[in-house]
């Protein structure tokens, strides 16, 4: 509302609606950039499929590596004392 005044409940209602169109002609360009958003996907799902399959892969293979360089049951950790020489295993594991 406006402030301490008060209103009447048509004024209420006419203040929302005044907002509420502001706020539908704002997101106009919204909408249009959903629909540009919308064919993109369309167009180039496959690349957008093979990014997220690769994606996975890396995390996966970085949470194997991580594992197997660092858990204390693993015998590679065992195997290499030194914890820089891991984490430099580690780092050519995800290069």
């Amino acid at each position: 509302m406006r402030g301490d005044a008060r209103c009447t409940p048509a004024e209420a209602v006419a203040i929302f609606k005044a907002q509420l169109l502001r706020e539908l002609a704002a997101n106009q360009p919204r909408q249009a950039w959903i629909g540009r958003a919308g064919k993109a996907l369309s167009t180039h799902w496959p690349e957008y499929l093979c990014e997220g399959l690769c994606l996975s892969a890396f995390m996966i293979s970085a949470c194997f590596f991580a594992v197997l360089l660092q858990h204390p049951a693993s015998p590679v950790r065992q195997s290499v004392d030194k914890a820089n020489l891991r984490y430099f295993l580690a780092g050519l594991a995800m290069g």
